[in-house]
């Protein structure tokens, strides 16, 4: 079911659980797609505090064989996340991940966006490196909405 997650043993990877998220197919965005993306996104954060984790992993979800547009899929992550910035309900360290470069590009493109949005103007906007790039949100109040973009 769409949005459903759920975790389990890492079995021999390095971190202490796997969140299974089952994200939404995209069918020209008339079936709720992009809320149903956001939800998926939210149980994540939900099954990571009931497991009492403080870090996570997400790649796009749903851009793979669901179809579901990068860019639209990246925006719906990054501003979940900060979102839930506004809540106060973000672990220590959030990594947007992928194997493909250009999931990453883009993933760096937005949190660039957000981090230019929040900057004092006397500084330069954030540039990333090649590996990684951090990112606050714009409408965050706590400051904490800290993205970490890694590479393979």
């Amino acid at each position: 079911m769409e949005g459903q997650v759920m975790s389990s043993d890492s079995g021999s990877l390095p971190c202490k659980r796997i969140i299974h998220a089952v994200g939404p197919r995209w069918v020209n965005g008339r079936s709720e797609e992009e809320w149903n993306l956001r939800n998926c996104i939210e149980n994540c954060f939900d099954e990571l505090e009931n497991c009492n984790l403080n870090s996570i992993a997400i790649p796009p979800i749903s851009t793979g064989i669901f179809g579901f547009p990068l860019d639209l899929a990246v925006k719906i992550i990054v501003q979940t996340i900060c979102d839930l910035d506004t809540k106060g309900k973000l672990p220590r360290k959030i990594f947007l991940i992928d194997n493909k470069d250009n999931s990453l590009r883009v993933f760096a493109r937005e949190l660039r966006s957000r981090t230019e949005a929040v900057k004092p103007k006397a500084q330069p906007a954030a540039r990333p490196r090649a590996s990684k790039a951090n990112g606050r949100c714009r409408n965050s109040t706590a400051g904490a909405c800290k993205a970490t973009l890694l590479q393979k």
